[in-house]
């Protein structure tokens, strides 16, 4: 991933984060938050888990920036697609679109190569 776009990946996952921590666990050290991600073509799709109890989350998204207690959300907004609740809001998910570098493709094509070659090498062998 193009150094540029790291911001890109990790401050939704920070503020996401960061709010299941104080936000739903209430900062209690025996509660656990629950991270998953997943790479899907150009896309990474996270979700992030808490064991509060969950929030409105229609209120708060229909509240202007004025009235929210944070940015978090905001900037979650503002950053990723295909944002979504569940268990009550006690669950976020989301998608950020990340486009791979060229470099980065040529590298994992390469590697590919490499391998295929291993194997037909290896397979000359038996």
């Amino acid at each position: 991933i193009e150094e540029q776009y790291r911001a890109l990946i990790s401050v939704p996952l920070i503020e996401g984060t960061k709010n299941a921590i104080v936000h739903g666990n209430c900062c209690d050290k025996s509660k656990k938050v629950t991270i998953a991600m997943q790479i899907n073509n150009a896309k990474m799709h996270f979700s992030i888990a808490d064991e509060g109890q969950g929030f409105d989350f229609e209120k708060i998204l229909q509240q202007s920036i004025l009235e929210r207690k944070g940015n978090g959300l905001l900037l979650i907004e503002k950053l990723a697609t295909d944002i979504q609740f569940d268990d009550n809001g006690s669950k976020i998910s989301f998608v950020i679109d990340v486009p791979f570098s060229i470099v980065d493709n040529q590298k994992r094509i390469n590697i590919l190569n490499q391998i295929q070659n291993q194997e037909i090498k290896q397979k000359h062998l038996i």
